[in-house]
């Protein structure tokens, strides 16, 4: 009998690397969570250039099918405003894919999400006008009915007619590794300190869900914190109770700025031994923050971070560092690769490792069969002293 000519691969892959297939496949999918997670934020961050189109109850149905309009007698058929802008977009750069985003398909009756239903399934308006560009994915984003009061079911055909369902909860660690991402101004996306903040309280105030029942008088999710940073950043990084109260309200403000005047460990600190073991964090997702903070060493610099990471976190957020660091920079590997190999060297290699990497099975067995007493500790030494 033959096998299936197929591989197979349990490999864990991020949301991010999920949705990059996805769009690059010109598979359609839809992106399910609860407010202020981050959803169409992670879209237009894989196409800063999508076309985006808000649903809403009550909306005219050619704003998504466009109208026909009659001149002399004469039909003629006028497409709706996403759709020239996204032949435009998709024309100008014919080799990349561009996403049209539908948002908010729950928050809108079954009429108006039955507008979308060829877009989603046939890519075209009606079935035969408006075709979309080769060139172009759908992506959906909307609440769930139990997260969202303003949410309403989708309709059974239309969520059949996904490729893919991707479903998002409130997820820490993986909004601190996109959070110390350089963004266009140059600093971490989300500021330092309240990373390390939220790394440090963890989820007692990363999420709150909305209770519809007893409506809270702020905001706190990964997006409320996201804003708080853009406002300590417009700020001349400057923390104002008012501005940040309004936002999270009295009490988280108040823990803020008194976590904020407390010791961090920066970049320099470790380049310049400036720092005590107290001040390495011991919670779990607070050291998971500083070692996403310490990506953006520079190449001279990283090998005395990753020796501090080593020693002072473990093996497992070395190897978290590394992939941050390298991100897809080819020399980076390299650099990588070349740290890793001198550490080998530096530290030596056992016996058995060698005969592993180096020896046939068959031929291990030969040597252990003839091996004399002492004669392993002769040949250790000796290994040291060529290294």
């Amino acid at each position: 009998m033959q096998k299936f000519n197929v591989n197979v691969s349990e490999d864990e892959l991020s949301v991010k690397e999920q949705m990059k297939f996805y769009i690059e496949n010109r598979k359609t999918f839809m992106l399910h969570g609860a407010s202020g997670l981050g959803k169409s934020r992670r879209v237009q961050e894989i196409d800063p250039s999508l076309v985006t189109i808000v649903l809403r109850d009550g909306m005219l149905p050619e704003e998504i099918t466009g109208k026909t309009a009659y001149e002399n007698g004469v039909s003629s058929w006028i497409e709706p405003t996403w759709y020239t802008a996204l032949k435009k977009v998709c024309n100008a750069e014919p080799d990349r894919n561009h996403v049209l985003f539908i948002d908010e398909l729950t928050n809108v009756d079954e009429n108006v999400q039955s507008l979308v239903f060829h877009i989603v399934l046939d890519r075209s308006i009606d079935g035969t006008l408006g075709k979309l560009p080769e060139n172009c994915t759908v992506v959906a984003a909307g609440n769930n009915p139990k997260e969202s009061i303003s949410a309403k079911p989708m309709t059974e055909p239309l969520f059949r007619r996904f490729d893919a369902h991707i479903y998002l909860t409130p997820d820490i660690q993986s909004w601190l590794r996109w959070g110390s991402e350089i963004g266009k101004n140059g600093n971490p996306k989300i500021h330092p300190v309240i990373a390390s903040f939220v790394a440090a309280n963890s989820d007692r105030i990363f999420y709150r869900p909305y209770n519809p029942e007893n409506p809270p008088r702020y905001t706190v999710d990964p997006r409320g914190w996201e804003q708080v940073s853009n406002i300590i950043y417009a700020n001349n990084n400057t923390i104002s109770k008012n501005l940040i109260m309004n936002k999270i309200g009295d009490t988280h403000t108040v823990s803020l700025m008194s976590f904020a005047q407390s010791k961090f460990i920066s970049i320099e600190d470790i380049i310049n031994n400036k720092y005590q073991k107290e001040d390495i964090p011991t919670n779990e997702n607070g050291r998971f923050a500083l070692t996403c903070s310490l990506r953006s060493v520079d190449e001279s610099n990283v090998k005395k971070i990753r020796e501090f990471i080593k020693q002072e976190m473990g093996g497992e957020k070395c190897a978290i560092f590394d992939e941050l660091w390298i991100e897809d920079n080819d020399e980076r590997v390299l650099i990588i690769k070349d740290l890793e190999d001198e550490e080998a060297k530096k530290q030596g290699k056992s016996l058995s490792d060698i005969f592993n990497r180096n020896t046939k099975r068959e031929e291990r067995r030969k040597i252990n069969q003839n091996v004399q007493p002492g004669q392993i500790e002769t040949w250790m030494n000796d290994f040291k002293e060529m290294n």
